[in-house]
Protein backbone atom coordinates (compact mmCIF):
# COMPACT_ATOMS: atom_id res chain seq x y z
CA UNK A 1 0.00 0.00 0.00
CA UNK A 2 3.28 2.03 0.79
CA UNK A 3 4.90 1.11 -2.31
CA UNK A 4 1.35 2.26 -4.57
CA UNK A 5 1.10 5.73 -2.54
CA UNK A 6 5.05 6.60 -2.93
CA UNK A 7 4.65 5.81 -6.88
CA UNK A 8 1.04 8.05 -7.30
CA UNK A 9 3.05 11.06 -5.41
CA UNK A 10 6.13 10.71 -7.69
CA UNK A 11 4.31 10.25 -10.81
CA UNK A 12 1.74 13.45 -9.39
CA UNK A 13 5.08 15.69 -8.38
CA UNK A 14 6.71 14.52 -12.39
CA UNK A 15 3.44 15.31 -14.16
CA UNK A 16 4.01 19.01 -14.03
CA UNK A 17 7.82 18.88 -14.87
CA UNK A 18 7.13 16.29 -18.21
CA UNK A 19 4.03 18.75 -19.36
CA UNK A 20 6.79 21.73 -19.45
CA UNK A 21 9.71 19.38 -21.04
CA UNK A 22 7.16 18.53 -23.75
CA UNK A 23 8.07 19.44 -27.05
CA UNK A 24 6.61 17.54 -29.52
CA UNK A 25 4.77 17.89 -33.28
CA UNK A 26 1.88 19.81 -33.04
CA UNK A 27 3.89 22.18 -31.07
CA UNK A 28 7.01 22.36 -33.42
CA UNK A 29 3.98 22.88 -35.99
CA UNK A 30 1.93 25.71 -34.67
CA UNK A 31 5.47 27.44 -34.24
CA UNK A 32 6.00 26.78 -38.15
CA UNK A 33 2.42 27.90 -39.25
CA UNK A 34 2.85 31.02 -36.62
CA UNK A 35 6.12 31.90 -38.55
CA UNK A 36 5.20 31.93 -42.25
CA UNK A 37 1.82 34.09 -40.89
CA UNK A 38 4.51 36.54 -40.09
CA UNK A 39 6.87 35.74 -42.55
CA UNK A 40 3.66 36.45 -45.49
CA UNK A 41 2.61 39.14 -43.56
CA UNK A 42 6.20 40.92 -44.11
CA UNK A 43 6.12 39.79 -47.43
CA UNK A 44 9.12 38.15 -46.51
CA UNK A 45 9.31 35.78 -49.08
CA UNK A 46 12.84 33.71 -48.21
CA UNK A 47 11.15 33.28 -44.55
CA UNK A 48 7.96 32.09 -45.90
CA UNK A 49 9.72 29.02 -48.05
CA UNK A 50 12.06 28.16 -45.25
CA UNK A 51 8.61 27.83 -42.67
CA UNK A 52 6.92 25.54 -45.65
CA UNK A 53 10.56 23.51 -45.60
CA UNK A 54 9.96 23.05 -41.63
CA UNK A 55 7.10 22.29 -41.65
CA UNK A 56 7.30 19.78 -45.01
CA UNK A 57 10.27 18.16 -42.53
CA UNK A 58 7.65 17.95 -39.80
CA UNK A 59 5.23 16.38 -41.61
CA UNK A 60 8.30 13.47 -43.46
CA UNK A 61 7.31 15.25 -46.68
CA UNK A 62 11.12 16.02 -47.17
CA UNK A 63 14.03 13.45 -45.87
CA UNK A 64 17.49 14.80 -46.26
CA UNK A 65 20.12 12.05 -47.21
CA UNK A 66 23.38 12.09 -45.90
CA UNK A 67 26.13 9.92 -46.96
CA UNK A 68 29.28 9.04 -44.63
CA UNK A 69 32.22 7.15 -45.85
CA UNK A 70 34.77 6.18 -43.96
CA UNK A 71 38.81 5.99 -45.31
CA UNK A 72 41.28 8.64 -46.07
CA UNK A 73 41.44 10.72 -49.19
CA UNK A 74 44.37 8.83 -50.36
CA UNK A 75 41.98 5.68 -50.93
CA UNK A 76 40.00 7.80 -53.27
CA UNK A 77 39.77 7.22 -56.78
CA UNK A 78 40.09 10.14 -59.09
CA UNK A 79 36.43 11.27 -59.65
CA UNK A 80 35.67 10.30 -55.93
CA UNK A 81 38.63 13.04 -54.82
CA UNK A 82 37.11 15.17 -57.73
CA UNK A 83 33.95 15.57 -56.81
CA UNK A 84 35.24 15.68 -53.08
CA UNK A 85 37.39 19.02 -53.90
CA UNK A 86 34.47 20.46 -56.01
CA UNK A 87 32.07 19.86 -53.13
CA UNK A 88 34.03 21.37 -50.36
CA UNK A 89 34.83 24.46 -52.77
CA UNK A 90 31.20 24.84 -53.30
CA UNK A 91 30.79 24.81 -49.50
CA UNK A 92 32.78 27.86 -49.28
CA UNK A 93 31.59 29.89 -52.49
CA UNK A 94 34.36 28.98 -54.63
CA UNK A 95 34.38 27.57 -58.00
CA UNK A 96 37.67 24.33 -59.06
CA UNK A 97 38.37 24.79 -62.68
Amino acid sequence: MADRNVAARVAELRKPVIEKLRYGLEQAMREAEEAYTVSKAKENGGAMVAAVTLRAKLNGLLVEKKEIRTGTIEEMGDDALQRFIERKAAEIGKTVH
